[in-house]
């Protein structure tokens, strides 16, 4: 358009346009001024002997809504606006503008001059020097053990790829080779290129803009421009170029390619088992790369007309979602976010250690200090300290997004189990009980909760607490969905801290092992047509003032419900041993875990209340002690059943056994039943009070570290693989 009413005899494929794709077209809503394109252009009518061999121009483009794809939706293209005078002759304009930057809008008339910039530009950019290409940049050994740059950049140009699907700068398909980045000039004598934020594509003028449809059945992939994509995430993975893969099969006689040779070596290296010992980036990356490049296991769909829709969804959605969780990015935007220039560094050669090769693979560089953190700690001892070989890989937001669970153990994204707590006395008994304890990772500015990791035989966990004052089940929803969003591998959760028990008066004193005692452990197993929790205060008022409680919520998944049958499979003295040897473990610690003693363990008859104003129990009536057959030893004792979970705290006696009786609840809590449709989930809870008017906390550090032994006993029963 440019070129075709121009009337001088200047052959424009000659002239080379390079056009930044990385402008933010989604976030510019219609009827607003629109979005600036930058482009620079070659042309003969700029002389050699001039200073620069780059003209700039910036291009205002204007949004409407148009149907694209799916009926139903509405797209955004581009469309062009009249702003200033028609351009008549393109090249005159460059003759008579030599310095400056030239603004143009345009509209489906032709283009506009909106006048010249003559103030002094600020431009980062160097007009002297021809620009690189991306097949340049992938020898750079810099680009190759970046993980922050190769994941910006991919994501930048699958964004691109999708803005510009099926337009005229798409009129071939996107490649190393088309794909370049201006020069940096810092000064005279240094050189750098301005990658990341600001990658153009190359267009020759002289090429026809119209679409290929082609239908040869030579083709390999529907969408060859996606499969571009793919083979160019692919390489900047690498940082390879992916002909240093190609096998003599894939060669002619001539040495040159086959066709479809691409397609081909791409789906044997992302096949290749080999690539176990990849870096956390790649095993994350591969699967958007797969989308692009296997046909078989494409979620783009075959209708062309929800392409742009499954390519967004599909491929541009993980890789933000993958980048932003793990650097820190303005407003959450990877666009608003610089790295900052990379020296270009091009080698004749590479080093042997830099090379990746199919029959030995090869883990990833040196990482951004800010993805050098879950460094391996171990508790001995009551100290925490660094293991040796503490460096980790990267391993953060990949299975957050993605969802491809590493084994080596290391990594946040390998978190699969959501351990969630009420107060901070259960956070501290968590902690305690941990095998390995792992370092924190910087938080986002969005994040609104603070977790602990660490690990548990073979399984990652990552523990969360609601935060103070702010207890429930409304803060344990909010707390559990926001975990769900951050941690989406997560498999099941485990709800463990404190809880009000209801003594099984019926039992009386005939065996005290089967009554609750103060430390005891009550596991929420269905019962009944009781999903093992019970939300006793929802339900119906019917006639004559009945309330009808339906409040059964969602049982455990059979993965933990199964480990609790190996659990019971057990001796119960052999349990009690175990769990003990948890506990004491714990207690060195954290001494705040420690068994207050059976002398304080006080149950009351139900209708005799706390004399007010006093702490414990000592001016009490202790004719008034339920009399129940002492226990031998200190260990706790595990029950199975219904767990009643409600919204206010229980401390009436007589109230406490009616709804026990109405239930056949074994304890009471606030927080599960705002966790269990949320996070699939076992409750396990330590008993610290009997939920009347002697309430205090006096039991609370034993009894969140006896439901916490129970839990990681719980986890020691199932294997890493079920995780």
């Amino acid at each position: 358009m440019l070129c075709q009413s121009c009337r001088c005899s200047v052959s424009i494929s000659n002239s080379d346009f390079k056009v930044n794709i990385a402008p933010d077209i989604v976030t510019a809503p219609p009827g607003s001024d629109g979005v600036l394109i930058e482009l620079f252009f070659r042309h003969q009518h700029i002389s050699n002997n001039e200073e620069n061999e780059w003209k700039e121009a910036q291009i205002r483009v204007f949004l409407e809504r148009s149907d694209v794809g799916d009926s139903t939706k509405k797209s955004k293209s581009l469309v062009f606006a009249r702003k200033g005078d028609e351009i008549r002759d393109f090249c005159d304009l460059v003759r008579s503008r030599a310095l400056g930057r030239l603004n143009l809008s345009v509209s489906s008339r032709g283009f506009f001059d909106d006048g010249l910039e003559l103030a002094p530009s600020k431009r980062e950019l160097s007009l002297r020097t021809p620009s690189i290409s991306l097949a340049d940049v992938l020898v750079s050994t810099n680009l190759r053990s970046d993980n922050q740059r190769k994941l910006l950049l991919s994501y930048l140009l699958s964004k691109a790829v999708w803005q510009f699907y099926d337009s005229d700068w798409m009129a071939e398909a996107w490649t190393k080779h088309n794909v370049h980045f201006m020069r940096q000039c810092l000064d005279r004598m240094q050189q750098k290129v301005r990658l990341y934020h600001r990658p153009f594509i190359s267009a020759d003028l002289g090429v026809s803009t119209a679409p290929s449809k082609d239908s040869s059945p030579k083709r390999s992939h529907i969408f060859p421009e996606i499969l571009a994509l793919g083979v160019m995430l692919l390489e900047i993975e690498l940082g390879q170029n992916i002909e240093d893969h190609y096998s003599d099969e894939f060669l002619d006689a001539d040495g040159k390619p086959r066709e479809n040779a691409d397609h081909i070596t791409a789906g044997i290296i992302i096949n290749s088992e080999k690539w176990g010992s990849r870096s956390a980036t790649y095993q994350a990356v591969k699967k958007v790369i797969e989308i692009c490049v296997k046909p078989d296991k494409c979620k783009l769909g075959v209708d062309p007309t929800r392409l742009r829709d499954n390519l967004y969804q599909s491929v541009v959605v993980p890789l933000k979602n993958l980048f932003t969780l793990s650097w820190a990015c303005p407003e959450g935007n990877p666009e608003n976010f610089d790295p900052g220039p990379m020296d270009l560094t091009l080698l004749d050669g590479l080093a042997d250690n830099d090379t990746f090769e199919l029959d030995q693979a090869t883990t990833a560089g040196p990482l951004p200090s800010r993805l050098n953190y879950f460094s391996r700690y171990s508790t001995q001892g009551g100290r925490t300290h660094l293991n040796s070989g503490g460096q980790c890989r990267y391993k953060d937001a990949a299975q957050r997004v993605l969802g491809s669970p590493s084994t080596d153990g290391n990594g946040e994204y390998n978190y699969t189990i959501g351990w969630i707590c009420a107060i901070p006395i259960e956070l501290a008994a968590a902690t305690a009980f941990l095998d390995e304890l792992h370092e924190t990772p910087p938080m986002s500015p969005s994040e609104n909760d603070i977790y602990k990791f660490g690990r548990i035989g073979n399984h990652n966990i990552v523990v969360a607490c609601l935060p103070a004052g702010s207890y429930g089940n409304v803060s344990a929803a909010a707390v559990g969905t926001r975990m769900k969003a951050r941690f989406p591998a997560l498999r099941f959760g485990l709800m463990v801290g404190i809880g009000g028990g209801i003594p099984r008066d019926e039992l009386g004193v005939a065996d005290s092992s089967a009554d609750l005692h103060l430390g005891d452990v009550v596991v929420g197993t269905p019962t009944g047509s009781s999903g093992g929790t019970f939300q006793y205060d929802f339900g119906k008022t019917v006639e004559g003032g009945a309330f009808i409680r339906t409040g059964s919520l969602r049982k455990p998944p059979d993965i933990l419900l199964s480990a609790v049958s190996s659990i019971q499979a057990k001796h119960p003295r052999a349990l009690r041993k175990t769990l003990s040897e948890h506990v004491s473990k714990a207690q060195k610690v954290d001494d705040r875990l420690s068994h207050p003693g059976q002398g304080n363990d006080h149950l009351f008859d139900a209708d005799y209340e706390h004399i007010k104003n006093n702490v414990s129990c000592k001016l009490c009536d202790t004719g008034k002690l339920v009399s129940r057959r002492p226990r031998g030893d200190n260990n706790s004792y595990v029950h199975y059943g219904i767990i009643a979970s409600g919204g206010q705290v229980v401390r009436h006696g007589p109230t406490r056994d009616k709804i026990g009786r109405e239930c056949r609840a074994l304890c009471f809590e606030m927080e599960a039943a705002g966790l269990m449709n949320i996070i699939p989930c076992l409750v396990v809870r330590g008993i610290s009070d009997y939920s009347d008017s002697h309430k205090n906390d006096s039991w609370q550090g034993y009894a969140a570290a006896s439901a916490a032994a129970f839990a990681k006993q719980l986890l020691l029963e199932i294997p890493p693989i079920s995780v």
